[in-house]
């Protein structure tokens, strides 16, 4: 377990992105885009790869835990206006969840965008997504303001 909240963190560059766009690819099976019936599931996957590819590419942060010289987990975020912070995507490798990873990645995220200026941090979770919301709540964040997103397909 990770005792120690505050866990160091890493920002993601070329020689690292590519583990991170496979731990995206393979994840995220258990929310919208994946229970969305009319996308394929191979779509779905891709959807989470490459909105985490083209956030990097725009410059948006990718923090990345590494134990064991692998990627345990990553929060990609950016800067908004009035001195907030948006994380947009987080992920805890299958081999490192259930070990409190989630908290100690929240929490550090978190300190660093305050150490670079933010004053606010945001983000959007699906209700969906129990291991994100848990991790969040454990972190200490609270949340204000739900809204729900749908999808409607035009065929």
């Amino acid at each position: 377990r990770y005792e120690d909240l505050f866990i160091p963190l890493t920002l993601a560059d070329d020689s690292n992105i590519e583990e991170a766009l496979e731990i995206a690819n393979d994840s995220f099976l258990n929310l919208r885009f994946h229970r969305d019936l009319s996308i394929a599931p191979e779509l779905a996957s891709k959807r989470y790869r490459k909105w985490l590819e083209n956030s990097y590419k725009r410059g948006d942060y990718v923090s990345l835990s590494l134990q064991n010289g692998e990627i345990a987990g990553f929060v990609l975020w950016r800067f908004l206006k009035d001195r907030a912070a948006g994380i947009a995507l987080n992920c805890i490798s299958p081999a490192y969840q259930g070990k409190g990873l989630g908290k100690a990645l929240f929490a550090s995220c978190a300190e660093l965008c305050r150490s670079m200026g933010a004053e606010t941090l945001v983000s959007g979770i699906s209700a969906a997504n129990l291991p994100s919301l848990n991790g969040y709540v454990r972190a200490g964040f609270l949340f204000r303001n739900p809204t729900a997103v749908f999808h409607y397909n035009v065929e």
